[in-house]
């Protein structure tokens, strides 16, 4: 069980640079180093060094015998990067990465347990808006939950 989750959401801006402030309260857990990675649902995973390596060691375990995962593994890794996080708390966000999650000025940042997500904002009200009503009739095992989330993918 983890000790700390990142939680919530937060709107923030990418400046000229391609650099977006983390949020002040993930930043304990998002110093110096991180690693930005593209997540399934078109947008950004930012994880820190130890959230990621203990992420990537759960997918190497499946992965020598599990043909999509080491789909997803080549993906993910070969198009992820390890990205310093200065002094004021930014982060720049690398070309292809931004070209994957359709990121253009304006961001929104929202915690999912292990790890941060960059979305573009009206995909992330999307998303939101699709799932509320899923969430709202959650009644029984929660891994068959957001039916109308799977068919958004």
């Amino acid at each position: 069980m983890a000790d700390w989750i990142f939680a919530g959401n937060y709107a923030h801006s990418l400046d000229d640079k391609s650099r977006v402030f983390l949020p002040a309260k993930f930043r304990e857990r998002l110093t110096e180093e991180v690693v930005i990675a593209p997540h399934p649902d078109h947008c950004i995973s930012v994880w820190s060094m130890a959230g990621f390596a203990k992420f990537a060691n759960d997918q190497q375990l499946q992965r020598s015998t599990d043909a999509e995962v080491r789909k997803f593994v080549r993906f993910q890794l070969g198009n992820a990067s390890t990205e310093n996080v200065d002094r004021q708390g930014r982060v720049v966000i690398k070309p292809a990465l931004r070209q994957w999650a359709g990121l253009e000025k304006e961001v929104l940042i929202s915690g999912a347990f292990d790890h941060a997500e960059i979305w573009r904002p009206d995909l992330w009200n999307e998303l939101n808006a699709a799932m509320a009503d899923d969430f709202a009739n959650l009644d029984g095992p929660i891994g068959n939950y957001f039916p109308s989330h799977n068919s958004m993918s």
